[in-house]
């Protein structure tokens, strides 16, 4: 199918003046997680920022579409099944759809890997122009067959924020934020509220939330750090502490409280919307790295982020309202953590020097 798609190759400033012209852009990026997504939305910002009377659409995947499903910036967003039979049939239904909407351009958001579904969805859409990152540097030659190709930084391993805003600064168009972008809703505020209530608490709350994913034992930060942390905030200021999670963090979060002098309220397996909009309504939040870093940007809590083997110059989320521990490679002690954070917290809390 691919065969009978390809592109005549276009300039740079060519796809620049061709994206400032779109009236309809196709964005398209339905593989990776929910992160990898959110990490993208600055881009969304700024193209939106760049063509306010446009229609920016997106295809999103069933995993990571939550992470644009109440993106203020956009305006549809598509989200197709890419695996199975079903798979088939939502294709059916989708391309009608989007051919109906003759875009002008589409914007590929693939970053290391490129996918065939999705340069064939854009394509597939009817859109008259089509362009992204070149692969060639990973080794592939997928894009520069299908699409126009721009070039990606030229330091691969810069900040992921940074490799996506390279994307609109090939086209010509500037970037003014590289801030995350997560869109809550009234609804999903008073789900939070709800379920806050449910537990006890009403804001202001501070949120802690330890556990993680067990494929990547070397980002947690140990129960007994967290029980340190807690212990100092608790000796400094009066506000309730939650602890946040999954199903999957049950464990991590029933071990922590073993550590503590007393229980404290547990929110676990809470829908992403009402996850999202509960931290929203922190007034204070840590965790490590992994998901929930991500999100807490994209709501624009005050945080303290643990980042551990995983390089933060790389992978940290932009925003004078995070605090973020950069020396990945060394594990900090609550104690520690808590002289960086506390001068933090209070000014946030409006508390004063202690």
């Amino acid at each position: 199918m691919l065969g009978a798609l390809k592109q005549r190759p276009v300039s740079p400033k060519a796809a620049g003046d061709r994206i400032r012209a779109a009236k309809r852009v196709l964005l398209v990026k339905p593989h990776h997680r929910l992160g990898d997504l959110l990490v993208s939305t600055p881009l969304i910002r700024n193209l939106r920022r760049a063509l306010p009377d446009a229609e920016l659409d997106f295809i999103a995947g069933r995993y990571n579409a939550p992470a644009v499903l109440d993106n203020p910036d956009l305006n549809t967003i598509h989200v197709p099944r890419l695996q199975g039979p079903a798979a088939i049939v939502d294709w059916m239904r989708l391309v009608p759809r989007l051919r109906s909407k003759q875009y002008d351009a589409a914007i590929m958001l693939s970053t290391i890997s490129h996918s065939k579904t999705a340069v064939s969805l854009a394509k597939q859409a009817g859109a008259k122009f089509v362009c992204g990152f070149d692969d060639s540097p990973y080794g592939s030659k997928l894009a520069a067959r299908y699409h126009c190709v721009l070039d990606p930084p030229e330091n691969l391993k810069t900040h992921i924020v940074d490799y996506n805003l390279t994307l609109l600064e090939r086209l010509g168009i500037p970037a003014s934020t590289k801030e995350h972008v997560l869109g809550v809703t009234q609804e999903q505020r008073e789900k939070a509220r709800d379920a806050l209530r449910k537990v006890g608490l009403r804001a202001p709350v501070i949120g802690v939330q330890p556990g993680g994913n067990p494929l990547y034992p070397d980002r947690r930060w140990a129960s007994e750090h967290y029980a340190a942390l807690i212990k100092k905030i608790q000796s400094a200021v009066s506000l309730p502490i939650a602890l946040l999670g999954t199903e999957a963090d049950r464990p991590a979060i029933e071990e922590l409280q073993t550590k503590l002098p007393r229980s404290l309220p547990t929110l676990l397996g809470l829908p992403f919307p009402v996850y999202k909009a509960v931290l929203q309504q922190l007034s204070y939040f840590v965790t490590h790295d992994g998901g929930p870093v991500h999100v807490a940007a994209g709501v624009r809590v005050p945080s303290t982020f643990v980042f551990l083997s995983t390089p933060p110059w790389r992978w940290a989320p932009y925003g004078e309202f995070l605090y973020v521990w950069t020396d990945y490679k060394r594990i900090p002690s609550g104690e520690e953590l808590w002289e960086r954070m506390e001068p933090r917290l209070r000014a946030v809390l409006n508390l004063g020097a202690s």
